[in-house]
């Protein structure tokens, strides 16, 4: 077998245990009633392929799973990530309160009053804007925190870079450098 061969199947090895191990983390700390969540299916690795001399192997997930693995910080929160969290309430069904005197005007007919669209999609646009400044005053930390979510963070911290490093070099026969990029521009 060609040390190259004998690399690269290190490699697709290593990036299918972390891919499942991330993955049955994500699925064991979020339950979605049996179902994978849409993450976990997102989770991927991309086969060893030569960049630049050097070989890389690259195991991925959205953005959104990394701040769901770590938290996010405080600050600005674009027009986009507002539509995103109005999405995020309808599609979780959250129901905002509506005023105090539409909840009463309604209550004290005889018959209900049918609750106008308008007005539902304005309380939904109060509601995500109420969370985006909650976001930007004090960030987002870490969902989950009685479960330690840290799908991600426990795999990868978890020894197994240290054994990878190793099998590397004892194919080698050389010192052997990991390079952990997180795909997240600061």
């Amino acid at each position: 077998m060609a040390l190259g061969d004998e690399i690269d199947k290190i490699l697709v090895e290593f990036g299918e245990s972390t891919v499942n191990d991330v993955r049955t983390n994500l699925d064991a700390a979020v339950s979605y009633g049996g179902q994978a969540s849409r993450l976990s299916a997102k989770i991927n690795y991309i086969p060893p392929r030569n960049v630049n001399g050097a070989i890389v192997l690259q195991v991925s997930m959205p953005e959104y799973g990394y701040i769901l693995d770590q938290g996010r910080g405080a600050g600005n929160v674009s027009k986009e990530g507002i539509a995103s969290i109005e999405k995020w309430i309808v599609r979780r069904g959250l129901k905002p309160k509506m005023s105090e005197a539409r909840t009463k005007m309604s209550k004290d007919r005889k018959t209900a009053k049918p609750i106008k669209t308008q007005n539902r999609e304005k309380a939904v646009k109060q509601f995500a804007f109420a969370i985006a400044r909650k976001i930007q005053k004090k960030g987002h930390s870490q969902p989950y925190k009685d479960q330690k979510l840290g799908f991600w963070s426990k795999v990868i911290n978890d020894g197994r870079l240290d054994e990878l490093t190793k099998r590397i070099s004892e194919v080698l026969k050389t010192e052997v450098i990991i390079e952990i990029n997180d795909g997240i521009s600061s």
